[in-house]
């Protein structure tokens, strides 16, 4: 069996919240993986098998002019 068929199915969900209080300015607060702390996905290229993946969260703020 290789690498890329001994990882599982899985299923995960992201979340962007985003709020313009003016044309210029764009807040977002971004969540990723929320479904598991981690699970492992294959990077073909990278070397090193398949890579544990984990829950994120991040904030963004967009100036455009």
């Amino acid at each position: 069996m290789d690498e890329v068929s001994s990882i599982p199915s899985y299923v995960e969900g992201d979340i962007r919240v985003a709020w313009r209080p003016n044309e210029k300015w764009e807040l977002a607060l971004v969540g990723q993986n929320l479904f598991d702390s981690v699970h492992p996905e294959y990077a073909p290229g990278l070397g090193g098998g398949p890579f544990q993946i984990e829950r994120s969260f991040y904030g963004k703020a967009t100036f455009r002019f």
